[in-house]
Formats: C-alpha cells, structure tokens, sequence
C-alpha cells in the first residue's frame, strides 16, 4: 500500500492503450550479462546480445549482424543470426 502524505518516484516504459497504440521499434543492443573486453587468441567467449527499444524494453524476433574487430580496427569476420536461438555459434575469423 501507498503511504499518505509520502512521495513516490514512478518509472515505467511505453504504455499504449486500446488499437491505436504503437509499437516501438529497436534501439540498441545490450549484452547480457555486461561484458566488455577482449578476447585472448585461440580462447572461447560466450557473448549473448539483447535487442531493446528506446525504452529499454527487450524485442524479440530481430535480426542481429555482429562485426568481429580486433583492437587495432580491421575488420576479421561477421557473424549472422536471425530468429535463431542458438545455444553455441562458432564464428571462424578470416584472418
């Protein structure tokens, strides 16, 4: 219960109301959990990425292309996933 005389902070997303409420479209990747940093060579890391809209909600069914780059910035592979749940995505460099 809310307390009389109190004050309170309300943060939310979007909210649309009835059929002429839109849908947002996507905004930014996240990693989950966080990670940056880089990966040794001939080492695995496990990166899973989440599409969110402009209000930080999760959208699902989105196409994600990702760049691989070393430090020094060339360009070494891509990786392509779309509508797929992998569990595992071995990605060969082309270097």
């Amino acid at each position: 219960r809310l307390k009389r005389n109190e004050t309170y902070r309300l943060r939310m997303a979007k909210i649309g109301v009835g059929s002429g409420a839109s849908s947002t479209s996507a905004a930014y990747l996240t990693t989950i959990p966080s990670f940056t940093g880089p990966v040794a060579e001939n080492d695995t890391r496990q990166v899973r990425v989440e599409v969110r809209d402009r209000y930080n909600n999760p959208i699902q069914g989105k196409m994600v292309n990702l760049t691989i780059m070393p430090t020094g910035g060339n360009q070494l592979g891509n990786l392509s996933v779309s509508g797929q749940l992998a569990k595992v995505v071995t990605v060969t460099t082309d270097e």
